[in-house]
């Protein structure tokens, strides 16, 4: 049985014998993590060039610049370095993203280090939002995250950041 297995893989992979399978599976993983280190840089191209837009449509509000935005199939990682370029830019951001993600609601908070000593708290920030679509959840003053149920209230939810600050 695992003779068939060991033959099969090698076959799969267009391998001459069974005996190069670890070589090719070295080699497999290899590429893998060169590939995955490449996503990884294109994804923060893909953040730093999207902030700038961001960042012009900033309200001003009780003296902070608050961002915030429905981001449709966009993963949390990617929306995290995004925040992060932002607030390299924009020390007194206030982020708030709606992250809809095959009907999956998250919702991530981020302030900048002007924001957080100013009284800004990603944490009870995601929270209040994240109430108002039926979810929870919660973090640290720079940095927040949380689920909601009722994708419908996504952008009703955002708009109870200009409450909370």
């Amino acid at each position: 049985m695992y003779k068939n297995i060991i033959f099969d893989a090698a076959d799969t992979l267009k391998l001459q014998n069974a005996f190069e399978l670890p070589q090719k599976a070295k080699q497999i993983t290899e590429d893998l993590k060169a590939a995955e280190k490449k996503i990884s840089a294109l994804e923060g191209k893909i953040a730093a060039n999207s902030t700038d837009e961001f960042i012009k449509n900033a309200k001003d509000h009780n003296g902070f610049k608050v961002i915030t935005a429905e981001l449709s199939n966009v993963a949390p990682n990617i929306a995290r370095n995004i925040c992060d370029v932002i607030k390299d830019k924009e020390q007194n951001a206030v982020i708030v993203f709606a992250l809809n993600n095959d009907g999956k609601l998250t919702f991530l908070a981020s302030c900048g280090k002007s924001a957080v000593s100013n009284g800004a708290h990603a944490g009870n920030i995601v929270r209040a939002v994240a109430t108002v679509a039926g979810g929870n959840g919660g973090g640290k003053p720079d940095s927040a995250m949380a689920g909601g149920k009722d994708i419908e209230k996504a952008v009703e939810a955002l708009q109870e950041t200009f409450k909370v600050l």
